[in-house]
């Protein structure tokens, strides 16, 4: 070792002063190799060829700084590409402002309804569709790279530290559960977890924490077997619209889900992360609510002689093509501790699907139907949908992911100026984020003081 010793004082200054103004991670890695490289060059008998190591040694030296350095020039070009992308989306903007036409007035006294793929085409006719669907386009694209830049780098914020599960949490989940409930591809039934509680529970415990403290979801647990069924209303027709898929998940899997829900659910009622105006998924909340929500705000008009124009949207396929992405920075910009936005990243990445013999590709969009974190994830989605500001003369609420306006107005043309802004912005929000909404189930009710119309 006097010679290994030896060498190393001979060796080449400037390495030595680099060597000193390394971080500690650097230092760690490099010490890391020199075990590495000590128990690689010995030669007979035993000893060491000095020469070689100290060779060895600065070689990785001089590696690990080159890498360093392309570290820091690969961020600086993601820095760049952000920053660049943020000037684009501001130009494209820019060229959006004063280019959208106002549509002519329709003349109309009386209660009418439109409905499917004319309400777009009567209420935005005016605006060139080319035009608007290219600008939408563009400043989609530049949106969605940015969201992407924004949560590929999840992975590399600091991690919050969170309180473990406890046995007590995990066996209440487990009474929780439906015995009968399908099995996913490991054909694990409730009724078997449920009856062999005592016996699982330590084990289960040991594995839920270990995937919360490292924000890892297992790959198994994110396996599906699709079913279809018939959807409410629809013929038996072979349309593939007219059938809902669902997944079959691993019932182990659920059940991790649900527990790390309720942590989501608490953090979501304590921020106000979910919008008043959803009443979809959303404890003590109906149907019978956004009805009613919605005719009080008819009747209120009707009393001081204002016009209501309802419109009612349908995000097509919305839980097949909810981004993920999208959904990742939604949760980020509620202030999502890092731990359970790395976790929910982990859920939604790697997901497979089989239908049959039929084995999907990685998907990298959907909620699958069937999963316990999915509608609490939708209502993530959409949430910024229903906090846009549209002015004091609209109302907007949502059940899931029909969405209705309600707008308020003295006279038709107000209403439909009013309307037409509401559709682009729906169109753009629509884009960036990789949604559309489904013309066919789009309606335009207008309600009018009149009581009959004329013949």
């Amino acid at each position: 070792m006097s010679k290994v010793k030896s060498s190393l004082e001979t060796s080449d200054h400037e390495s030595l002063e680099s060597l000193t103004v390394m971080n500690e991670k650097s230092v760690a890695v490099l010490l890391d190799m020199l075990k590495d490289v000590i128990g690689s060059f010995k030669v007979p008998g035993g000893k060491f060829n000095a020469s070689q190591i100290c060779s060895r040694i600065q070689y990785l030296h001089q590696r690990t700084i080159e890498e360093n350095i392309e570290l820091l020039r690969i961020e600086n070009s993601r820095l760049n590409e952000v920053v660049n992308l943020q000037k684009e989306l501001e130009r494209i903007k820019s060229q959006k402002n004063g280019q959208i036409c106002v549509p002519a007035p329709q003349q109309a006294s009386y209660a009418q309804a439109l409905k499917g793929p004319e309400t777009f085409s009567v209420i935005l006719e005016p605006v060139s569709a080319e035009k608007r669907n290219r600008m939408n386009f563009d400043e989609a694209i530049v949106a969605q790279k940015l969201i992407r830049n924004e949560t590929e780098n999840i992975s590399s914020e600091n991690q919050d530290k969170m309180e473990p599960i406890t046995m007590e949490i995990l066996q209440d989940v487990i009474k929780s559960i439906k015995p009968m409930k399908a099995p996913g591809p490991d054909g694990i039934m409730n009724f078997t977890i449920k009856k062999n509680i005592n016996v699982l529970s330590p084990t289960l415990l040991k594995l839920f924490n270990s995937c919360l403290k490292t924000s890892y979801f297992p790959v198994l647990w994110k396996q599906a077997n699709i079913i279809v069924i018939l959807k409410k209303g629809k013929t038996n027709d072979g349309n593939p619209g007219s059938y809902r898929p669902i997944s079959l998940l691993s019932n182990i899997g659920k059940i991790f889900e649900r527990i790390i829900m309720n942590r989501l659910d608490k953090l979501s009622l304590d921020n106000c992360w979910v919008s008043k105006r959803q009443f979809g998924f959303c404890k003590g909340k109906s149907t019978i609510d956004a009805v009613d929500n919605m005719v009080s705000v008819i009747e209120k008009n009707k009393e001081e002689k204002k016009f209501t124009l309802c419109l009612f949207f349908d995000i097509k396929g919305a839980f097949d093509n909810a981004w993920h992405p999208g959904i990742l920075k939604k949760l980020k910009d509620k202030k999502c501790p890092i731990q359970l936005l790395r976790l929910v990243k982990s859920f939604l990445s790697d997901r497979t699907v089989s239908y049959g013999k039929d084995v999907s590709r990685k998907l990298e969009k959907s909620c699958p139907q069937g999963s316990i974190l999915s509608p609490f994830l939708w209502l993530i989605n959409i949430n910024d949908l229903l906090e846009m500001d549209f002015g004091e003369n609209c109302t907007i609420q949502a059940y899931a992911d029909d969405v209705t306006v309600i707008l308020t107005g003295k006279n038709i043309l107000f209403l439909e100026n009013l309307a037409e802004k509401i559709f682009q912005k729906f169109e753009v929000w629509a884009a960036e984020n990789k949604l559309t909404f489904d013309q066919r189930k789009t309606e335009a009710v207008l309600f009018t003081n009149k009581h009959k119309a004329p013949v």
